[in-house]
Order: structure tokens, then sequence, then C-alpha cells
């Protein structure tokens, strides 16, 4: 793998090269090439998505990057895999003028020679990565790879901050070849994702027949939990297999400097990334052969974030669902014959609940077409329980989009099954946090540490080796994925993790699993909660309220004052980890995220002064 100090983006390692003209090595870098998302409405993106006018707004390779001009030459060792393949781009600083023809060319001399052509008019637009034709002879015995650049007719005015970049294939890369055998790892992920609207989890409506089947053929936890209620530190713990106090990704640092303090933050606050010093799932399997690679369409996973260490390739891409398995059906039949490690995430859950026809008409009988004050002020949906028409159709809407998603979760599978490929692949069903329906007097998520929002799906299936059928009763925490991936697939857990493999729990039970969860994303207090036994204590400033779960599912009676000594074990408890979390502070680093980013994240509610309402408990 490249040196997570060599990973930078495009803009950076414009400034960071030099020469490149006398045909040495290039440069090692992240190459990132971004496409500004447009500026919308609420309705005219919520329509555009609908439509499924897709684009991908971010790809992030590690390539060669050189000026265009010059000329590089890289030895290329005897390997295993004889494939050989690039893609490449031309990349222009943010703001410079694209004008302008290059030409890329990359040539293998080996036993098998081999050449690729492109021709990239600048002009044109945007433009991304373009992916050279495969040299499927014999790579394997090593050889010479060229890469060259250069400009059709005269330079254009900034020809000189211009790079190439050449996205490094997979046999260049150094690194070991996996074991015989080895499986693919399939993490389907998918945002704001309650657990009880599936019908493996008892949910009256046909919302997921897919998924049912899914996890009919291995293993379904019935209580599984996030370490937080929204998506940025949900998915730093799924790839740190740790806590967000520890990983601090998504971490408001005033905020949770004054936790169980009678103290309000200041309004000015600073979100924190991903501590660049702690081992990642995708680095595991990187660094043991798989290829790897993620898509996404949340801007909380921008690369910003931090989130992205390990993967090959990672891509934000925009619209629904249905593009993002495109994408993950495409990556994949690149790669038969080498284990892969991907993650798919899907948004199509979260708010403003617009599935595509004929999704949007499955519960709520009404078509969002022609509804026009449609997506509501989500600001009002979180103030409290709303007209009860809209409160009706938020939660019908939801459903539609849960059976949209779950209709294309199947197109994946059935798209890697025809090919071969689901029986030696480890296949993950899981969500980053639930959504809230008024349940508590608020609606979307982000906000609280409700059992609507911590309770997500988790199915893990892979034939064979997973039960099928297996129920897990106990309670897990969404976290011990890091774990059980990497044991299943017989890879060493990085020492001082919090996750604990879920293996044993395939063939036998244990006690429910000690939970945590933290790191609200609006309000004036951090709120954090403990899950020991039956009880969960959830603790804001110095008041807790506990609940007794086993007989108050949904959270509704405090019964703190008659377990005075079981509150004060457990609060004693959280704060021990707060205390292990402030010294993990030490190593934070504030998420600056672009224009484009915000833009969207205003979009879906996550931006302005409306997105952070007053924190409950």
């Amino acid at each position: 793998m490249i040196s997570p100090g060599l990973r930078i983006g495009a803009a950076a390692a414009l400034l960071f090269l030099a020469g490149c003209r006398d045909g040495s090595p290039p440069a090692l870098v992240r190459a990132d090439v971004t496409n500004a998302a447009p500026r919308l409405t609420p309705r005219e993106a919520m329509l555009r998505e609908r439509a499924g006018q897709a684009a991908i707004l971010s790809d992030a390779r590690d390539a060669w990057v050189l000026p265009v001009g010059a000329t590089a030459r890289i030895e290329l060792a005897p390997a295993r895999e004889q494939r050989l393949a690039t893609a490449a781009t031309v990349l222009v600083p943010a703001g410079e003028p694209r004008a302008g023809t290059v030409v890329l060319e990359a040539r293998f001399e080996g036993r098998q020679p081999h050449a690729w052509r492109v021709e990239i008019d600048l002009a044109a637009g945007p433009g991304g990565w373009t992916d050279l034709a495969v040299a499927a002879g014999s790579a394997a015995g090593g050889g010479q790879l060229t890469l060259t650049s250069r400009w059709v007719g005269a330079p254009p005015p900034g020809a000189e901050r211009a790079r190439a970049a050449f996205e490094i294939p997979r046999r260049a890369r150094a690194r070991p070849d996996p074991a015989v055998g080895a499986p693919n790892v399939l993490v389907v992920t998918i945002d704001t994702l309650r657990a009880d609207r599936l019908g493996c989890q008892g949910y009256e409506r046909p919302t997921s027949p897919r998924i049912d089947a899914l996890a009919a053929a291995g293993a379904r936890f019935r209580e599984a939990y996030s370490s937080a209620p929204w998506t940025l530190p949900a998915y730093g713990s799924l790839f740190t297999g740790r806590l967000p106090g520890e990983h601090r990704a998504g971490v408001v640092t005033e905020r949770d400097a004054l936790f169980a303090l009678e103290r309000d933050a200041p309004a000015k606050t600073t979100t924190e990334v991903l501590r660049a010093d702690l081992p990642t799932l995708a680095e595991g399997f990187a660094a043991a052969g798989w290829s790897t690679a993620m898509f996404h369409n949340n801007p909380y996973l921008s690369r910003a974030a931090g989130v992205e260490r390990g993967f090959d390739r990672y891509v934000r891409y925009e619209s629904n669902a249905r593009n993002g398995v495109d994408l993950a059906l495409a990556w994949t039949a690149e790669r038969q014959g080498t284990p892969w490690f991907l993650v798919l995430h899907l948004m199509d859950p979260h708010f403003p609940y617009a599935p595509p026809a004929p999704f949007d008409e499955r519960f709520a009988g009404v078509s969002v077409d022609g509804l026009p004050a449609w997506p509501p002020n989500l600001a009002e949906l979180r103030a409290g329980r709303p007209a009860e028409e809209v409160a009706r159709l938020s939660s019908d809407l939801y459903d539609g989009e849960i059976a949209f998603t779950d209709e294309q979760v199947g197109r994946l599978l059935d798209g890697l099954a025809a090919r071969g490929e689901l029986t030696n692949t480890i296949v993950v069903i899981h969500s980053d946090h639930g959504e809230e329906f008024w349940e508590h007097g608020g609606a979307d998520h982000g906000h609280a540490q409700h059992e609507e929002l911590l309770r997500v799906p988790l199915v893990l299936v892979w034939p064979g080796q997973v039960p099928a059928g297996r129920v897990v009763a106990p309670r897990v925490r969404a976290l011990d994925l890091f774990a059980t991936l990497l044991d299943l697939a017989g890879l060493p857990i990085p020492a001082g993790v919090e996750a604990r493999t879920l293996r044993p729990l395939l063939v036998g039970d244990e006690p429910p699993r000690r939970s945590i969860a933290e790191a609200i994303h609006g309000g004036a207090r951090e709120i954090k909660a403990i899950l020991d036994g039956a009880h969960k204590l959830v603790v804001r400033g110095e008041h807790a309220r506990l609940h007794d779960l086993s007989n108050d599912p949904g959270e509704r009676a405090d019964v703190s004052s008659a377990q005075a000594q079981h509150v004060a074990a457990l609060r004693a408890l959280l704060l021990a980890h707060h205390g292990r979390s402030r010294e993990a502070a030490t190593r934070a680093r504030a998420l600056e995220l672009d224009e484009a980013s915000r833009d969207q994240l205003q979009r879906i509610g996550y931006g302005g002064a409306d997105s952070t309402p007053p924190g409950r408990d």
C-alpha cells in the first residue's frame, strides 16, 4: 500500500510534484477527481435523484502523477497476477480554466507488450477517470511500464499546472497474494435504516423481501446496536472497531469536553475527523492482498473525514441506490479471480423520503410528483409531530424507500450470483443508525440516543461457513463487525480495539454485550448511553435516566430513582470511558468540508441552525 503520508488530494498533488521529465518514477499520490455538485433546491434535488440522474461526484484512486509533457518509467516485478489494467485522467487545480487536449499513453514492455492511449479534451467538461484497456496476456513475468503525456498543439495558458494521473494497477501495488480460497467481502450498508422496519425483524409490511431471504440464508442479529445516532461516528466505529470517543470521527470537541456537566457548549463548535494513527478495516484487507473499494453518497463520508484510508478506489456518487449497485457490479466484474473487499453505502431511506415510482405509491398510495409541497420542512418535523397527513406520508414514504433499496440489493445479489461469486463471498447487511418518527417527540436522527436510533439491522451470510437460519438473540454491537470480518477472513485483529468477533455467536449464545453510544450531531450538550444487561442509562449533563428495556422497550419509564446504586455504577463506567476519550482527543483534527459537500448536507437536513435541535434525554 501507499504510505498514508503520500495520499494527498489532486489540488495538493499539483503543488507537490516536480519534474519526472527524465523518466524517473513519478510521485505516488491519492488523486481525487472531484466534480462540483449542481446547486439545487431541495425539491429539484429530490426529483433529480428520483429520476436516477446520477453522477460521480468524487473518485479517489492511488495514482502515479506527473506533469503533462513528462515521461516516467516503472519497473514491474514478476507477480502471479497476469492482468494489467489502469485508468487515466488530467488534473487541473480548482478554479483554473480547462482548455486544451492531452494525449495520455501507457506502454508495457514484457513478454507480451501492450499499449494504451487516450485523448482527453479538457474543455469538454470536468472529466473523470478513463479506463484503459486490460492487457490479459502474460504480464506476470514483469517488465517495464512507460507513462507519457503530451499536449495536442500549443499548450494553453496555465499548462504548467496541469498533471497527468495514471491509476496504479493492482499487480504493481507490491501486496502479498491472499491465501488460496480467500473469500470476497461485501458490506451493504443502508443509511438511516431502523431495524424494526424489516420483515425479518417482525415488521408487518413487505418492505424487505430480498433482505429477509438473505437473512434466512445466514445469521440475523436481533439486537445490534450502533455506537452513535448519526453517520460519521457510526462509520468511524465500523472502520476502526473503536468507540467514537476513541476514533474521534464526528465527535464535537467542545460539547464532548463538557459531558456530564451542567454547561452548554458554545455556539461555535468543531467536528473532528478520524484519527490518522488508527488502523482501518480496509487497510487490513488491502495489506493482505484484497482489492478494496467503497461507493457512497453521503457528504459526511468524504475523504476530508479520514474514513477512506485503505480503499484502492473511493467514490462518492449522486442519485439513488440504482447507481451505487451499477458501480458495485462493474467494479467487482473487473476483479474476478482475485478476492475483493467492497463497502456499498446506500442512502435512500434518509430524508427527504422520496422513493422513485412505483415505490412511492406502494405504501403511501400517492405519487411524490403529485405532492408539490414535498419535501416538508425538516426543522418543523424535528420540532414536534406535524399534521397527521404529513406524519403518515413521512413514515409511508420511508417504507417505500426501504422497499426500493431492498429491490436494488436483490439486483446486486442476482448480478453476483450470475457470475458465481456468491458461493465464496461474505455478505453483510448493516446500517449506521435508525430514524425517529415522533416516538419521543421528534424526528430524524443525531439528536438523541433512543432505541429507534441505535438499534440497526445486522445480517451475516457466508454459504457453508455461517449456519443458515441462525437468529442471534443477545445484544451485539455494530462495531463488532470490524473484528468479525477480519476473523472470518483469517486476518489478524489489531491490538487495542473495542470490537470482539461475533464468530462464537454463530454457533452458541453468550451474555448480551455491553454497548456504549455517544457523539450526538446537534444540541447544546453531549448525550451518552450505556446498555448493560436489560438496562439502559442515558446521561445528559448531570441528569440521568434509567430504562428497563425488558419491561419497557419504548423507554417510557425512568426507573433511576428506584435503582440509584445501579445508576451510579453505570454512570461510573461511562465516565471512565469518557476519561479515556479525553486522552484520545489530544490527537484530534478538525473536519473541513468543501463547499459542494456543505451544500448537499444543507439539502438533506445537516446544515444551518435548524439542523441542530436541542438535545433530548
